[in-house]
């Protein structure tokens, strides 16, 4: 039979339409019996009739049986719509008219689709003019397995017949070589892959060695320049030695060579000059006189200083440091280590200039006292100065004695007797206290002491001060005396304690130790 709305065929005993949705009943004619019930030879002679006439619908298709057989079981496996209860008379009380809560399901025939190239959808796509010519193709078997797909399904759905079998195998023979032919596209994909990984690699090796082989050849290039700018024919060359002059044989006839760089400002010493020794205890009392007579004759004070240099009577660097001394062995037999005090330092009472070397005692010649009485005197009317020009010059040995000179030596006067300061001259003498210590910047002396001389240069390399002299002129033991009275009052002379400390006073009539100092 067929639908009364759309005029589809519909299998037996099918309560809607499966195109529309139209409910057979529906469509019935309106002989139906009551409650849209039909006899059933009614409903046998109008599916007859429906089936009979399905043919001759003009540019329909003739049914597939094996199609109508499937939508058939479809619709007997679906449910059979349910009729509406009889509502209840308006009239009775309380009355609920019953209302479907939904529509009956419609059911939709499933078309299999026919199948369609893939050229069908590239002409029909709107952008079928569009080609990329480097894309790769469409796989055929894509395409048939698109097309093939909906047949198949539906061919397993069917009951399979004997005739039918071979029909099976006919898709498969049809992948079979769309299969080989995608393995084929992998494998190719695979190998152009590798080419251009190895052609990138070629390309990254290639630039690597040509990185290299700049470098190397930079390299090369330094090198090179590095070398030849240092050559004897580059521009960096080391200046060529002189050629070492050789003194041609003397015959009279060719002038001696002299040396071009040779210093004019370097002192000459005389022929008859002393030897140069490594220790000053090394020389001789008359070959020290020759050079305290070289010292005192040099133009400056910085060039005698550098002639005492090269005679190693101080340091290689000017200083005194106190090991510069001279073994004197007294007419008594006692040996006394006499120390070079300085250069230039005392002016000779001929007026004749400088002494040339200055030497102060560092063991005492003896203990004696200043003086005989209790209060203080004048250092030219002590008895310590008349036992140096007496019996103290009586102990020099001859040697010494003949080259010692005598020198001015300045002393303050004693506090009260006078603001004169007194020069004497003296051959043996010992220091004051600003020879010793040099400039007074403090303590109770300051402004009130005036210098009796300046300091001796091995003191002040020694760094003895006013207020300490420390191991320098300490004399373990002994006191010792200085020729300076206490400008504070009338009474004491100066002196050193037996730890070095610079600011002690005595009474003359103390004994104290006597360092005793002379000049050349």
């Amino acid at each position: 039979m067929k639908c009364k709305k759309c005029g589809e065929e519909l299998p037996d005993r099918a309560r809607f339409c499966l195109i529309c949705g139209t409910p057979v009943e529906a469509a019935a004619d309106s002989d139906a019996t009551p409650n849209n019930e039909e006899p059933e030879g009614e409903a046998d002679s109008d599916a007859t009739a429906v089936t009979d006439a399905a043919p001759e619908a003009a540019g329909e298709p003739a049914p597939d049986p094996d199609a109508t057989r499937e939508y058939q079981m479809e619709a007997d496996a679906m449910p059979a719509a349910k009729k509406l209860e009889e509502p209840l008379e308006p009239t009775a009380v309380g009355a609920v008219p019953l209302v479907p809560l939904a529509p009956p399901p419609r059911a939709t025939r499933i078309r299999p689709r026919a199948p369609r190239p893939y050229a069908a959808h590239a002409a029909r796509s709107p952008y079928s003019d569009r080609r990329i010519s480097d894309g790769p193709a469409w796989p055929a078997s894509h395409a048939a397995k698109e097309t093939a797909g909906p047949k198949v399904e539906a061919e397993e759905k069917r009951e399979k017949a004997p005739e039918d079998a071979a029909a099976e195998h006919a898709p498969e023979h049809t992948e079979k070589p769309a299969a080989e032919s995608r393995e084929g596209n992998v494998a190719t994909d695979l190998v152009n892959n590798l080419r251009d990984r190895a052609k990138s690699m070629g390309a990254s090796r290639d630039r690597l060695f040509a990185i290299a082989a700049f470098v190397a050849a930079a390299a090369i290039i330094a090198v090179f320049l590095g070398v030849f700018a240092t050559s004897w024919i580059g521009p960096l060359a080391p200046e060529p030695e002189p050629v070492p002059q050789v003194q041609p044989p003397s015959d009279g006839s060719i002038p001696p060579l002299t040396a071009d760089d040779e210093d004019s400002d370097a002192q000459t010493l005389p022929e008859d000059a002393p030897e140069v020794r490594s220790a000053v205890d090394d020389y001789s009392w008359q070959e020290l006189s020759q050079i305290s007579a070289l010292i005192a004759d040099a133009s400056s004070d910085a060039d005698a200083l550098e002639l005492a240099e090269s005679y190693n009577l101080c340091g290689a660097d000017g200083k005194l440091d106190g090991t510069q001394t001279k073994t004197l062995e007294l007419t008594s037999g006692t040996e006394v280590s006499m120390r070079v005090a300085g250069f230039r330092q005392d002016e000779k009472a001929d007026g004749s200039g400088v002494a040339g070397i200055t030497f102060i005692a560092e063991d005492p010649f003896d203990s004696l006292s200043m003086d005989s009485g209790e209060d203080a005197t004048s250092w030219k009317d002590t008895s310590l100065r008349a036992y140096f020009e007496d019996e103290g010059a009586d102990l020099l040995p001859e040697e010494l004695a003949d080259v010692v000179v005598a020198v001015n030596k300045t002393t303050n006067p004693v506090q009260g007797r006078g603001s004169q300061q007194i020069v004497t001259e003296d051959v043996l003498w010992v220091p004051s206290y600003s020879e010793l210590v040099g400039e007074v910047t403090g303590g109770k002396r300051m402004g009130a002491y005036e210098s009796e001389g300046e300091q001796y240069q091995l003191f002040e390399d020694l760094g003895v001060t006013w207020t300490d002299g420390g191991s320098a002129v300490a004399l373990s033991g002994s006191y010792w005396w200085l020729r300076s009275p206490e400008v504070t009052n009338s009474r004491w002379f100066m002196c050193v304690s037996p730890d070095g400390i610079t600011s002690y006073d005595h009474r003359p009539i103390t004994p104290n130790a006597i360092l005793v100092g002379f000049c050349l």
